[in-house]
């Protein structure tokens, strides 16, 4: 084999390797689009009441609490979302966790924290005039958020 050719067939090689590396690590890193964020859209200025909108896909919805097996929507205003794996238990206060009943959707929407089986959230009572800060995950029957599935979005509210 001449010189040339042995030169080629490395080249066609190592591309054929660094090809099929990055196409690996392509679609590792691509983002999992079942939940998108519909309204507001990204900097958007809102008075209240902000009227939060999304759609899903390719999940089986849920109630919050069901025995059935599903997803429900965990919509975090302003908080960083549960980690992937994460229980919902791991946002309740002592106090609270020695309280039977006291970790139910009230409490949990006193922290920013909504979880619903629509696609849609109503939120009032934010402070005027700042950025907020919207992530949408799923969360399993257990309580548990369901691997790395996050769409987010930011807006201001503005006086009304």
């Amino acid at each position: 084999m001449s010189t040339r050719r042995r030169l080629l067939s490395v080249v066609a090689v190592a591309g054929a390797i660094l090809c099929s590396a990055s196409c690996a690590s392509h679609a590792a890193l691509s983002a999992d689009r079942r939940i998108r964020i519909t309204q507001p859209g990204a900097g958007d200025r809102l008075g209240l009441p902000v009227r939060l909108t999304w759609t899903a896909h390719d999940v089986a919805i849920v109630p919050p609490g069901s025995e059935r097996h599903g997803a429900f929507f965990g919509v975090f205003i302003d908080r960083p979302p549960l980690k992937p794996g994460q229980n919902l238990l791991a946002l309740v206060e002592a106090t609270c966790e020695q309280t039977p009943g006291c970790a139910n959707n009230s409490y949990f929407a006193q922290r920013n924290v909504y979880l619903t089986d629509k696609t849609s959230v109503v939120l009032n009572g934010l402070p005027e005039h700042q950025l907020h800060r919207v992530a949408i995950v799923l969360i399993d029957e257990g309580g548990s958020r369901i691997g790395e599935t996050v769409a987010t979005t930011t807006f201001r509210t503005k006086a009304t």
